[in-house]
């Protein structure tokens, strides 16, 4: 009975909203010609829709300015700090009241000219991350903050250091606000003790490896006081931001918490990367490597052209549909295959990769030939001036799942920790 009662209340609220957008919308027509008003929504729930869609809103906003007010609704946001940042660019009306009458009237709102829609996030990296500054800017108040914050850590004002991150299944299970919260492992999900001969590297090298997340389902174990497990013992929503905008680099996987370094300019790499249309293409800055796809009946892992001979390879956002497909797990279950995480050298290497790049080191010729034919598998295959590409020493140490017959010399060449 209570729950007929709520469908009740939520039916009679989306009507009135419905009816008093109705009654509102001729004067904000007439209203036109003197103020050009637009209504949209930030996809705040989650960090890297808040940060990604919006930030490349802003970015094309810097490349072609608009004359008309938008005013984007908001409620309980992913990140408080993130949110506050963008107060200051961006008209947000924060109210659970009006962000609701506002996605209850949304279907006719969009059927007019006062919508304003966010960008969606391309498959390939958008050209405005790898090309215009970033649109968000930390006071000197919070600077100082952020500082304190690293020093309590331990992070010195001449530190570096690298963050990481592995999708956990506590996020989901613990958001609050967030519908019906469930502690359900995802094939998107990867373990974080994978990470860790990555991370002793790094202090190896004279960093300090940070292991960041909003929620986490265990700590890392004593790894020495440069290796700071920051999501158990540190964790805020002013410091993910701080952290992540200011790190070296970012070592992670498809989780939204690289967006951060993203919109910071910040470069990224991320392991464990799934669905297969995403690989490989996160712009020159970035780089990826693919968690590999197992078939169940005899345990043999799947190339990368068995993967695109079996349809699974590519897929854009002008095919929605398809790509929601691919994105979901159960195509994979009732094709008889399963996702397998990039072991510690895989992620060791993408480490070493990413300071490569950050130093200015080219990567052998063999490893840029292999990163090519993995592009060469994608019909839309993504190798203008701003490309990317998969890590080059996953290529060279899996050279025969991008070219199953390859040369001798992709065979004879491996690169190990």
């Amino acid at each position: 009975m209570r729950d007929f009662g709520k469908r009740v209340g939520v039916t009679m609220f989306r009507a009135a909203a419905i009816a008093g957008f109705v009654c509102v919308l001729p004067f904000l027509y007439v209203l036109q010609p003197w103020l050009r008003v637009r209504l949209a929504h930030l996809r705040e729930d989650r960090i890297g829709h808040l940060a990604s869609n919006t930030e490349l809103y802003a970015r094309e906003l810097q490349q072609r300015p608009r004359s008309a007010k938008v005013v984007f609704f908001v409620w309980n946001p992913a990140n408080r700090q993130l949110l506050d940042m963008w107060k200051r660019h961006l008209r947000v009306v924060e109210n659970l009241l009006l962000k609701r009458a506002y996605l209850a009237c949304k279907p006719i709102i969009e059927r007019t000219r006062l919508y304003e829609p966010l960008p969606e996030i391309p498959v390939e990296e958008a050209a405005v991350f790898l090309e215009c500054p970033p649109t968000l800017r930390f006071t000197a108040a919070e600077d100082d903050k952020g500082r304190r914050g690293l020093a309590q850590m331990g992070i010195g004002p001449d530190d570096w250091y690298v963050c990481f991150h592995a999708r956990d299944p506590a996020y989901m299970g613990t958001r609050q606000g967030f519908g019906a919260a469930t502690y359900k492992p995802s094939h998107l999900d990867c373990s974080i003790d994978n990470y860790i001969a990555a991370m002793k590297w790094i202090v190896a090298q004279g960093g300090i490896a940070v292991r960041v997340g909003s929620a986490v389902d265990k700590p890392l174990p004593p790894l020495g006081p440069r290796v700071v497990d920051y999501a158990t013992r540190f964790r805020s929503d002013f410091m993910d931001i701080y952290l992540n905008a200011h790190c070296r680099f970012f070592i992670g996987n498809n989780s939204g918490l690289f967006a951060i370094p993203r919109i910071f300019n910040v470069p990224w790499a991320l392991a464990n990367l799934c669905p297969s249309p995403w690989n490989g293409k996160g712009g020159y800055r970035n780089l990826d490597i693919p968690k590999l796809l197992r078939r169940k009946s005899d345990g043999c892992i799947l190339s990368f052209p068995e993967i695109r001979d079996m349809g699974l390879l590519e897929c854009y956002r002008d095919d929605l549909d398809r790509l929601r497909h691919l994105f979901d797990g159960a195509t994979y279950d009732r094709l008889g295959l399963e996702w397998v995480e990039n072991d510690p050298e895989d992620i060791l290497g993408l480490t070493m990769d990413m300071m490569d790049k950050v130093e200015g080191r080219a990567p052998p010729d063999e490893a840029v030939r292999l990163q090519g034919a993995f592009r060469a598998l994608y019909v839309r295959g993504y190798n203008g001036p701003l490309a990317g590409g998969i890590g080059p020493r996953f290529a060279l140490r899996h050279a025969q799942l991008i070219e199953p017959h390859g040369s001798a010399d992709s065979r004879r060449l491996r690169v190990t920790a």
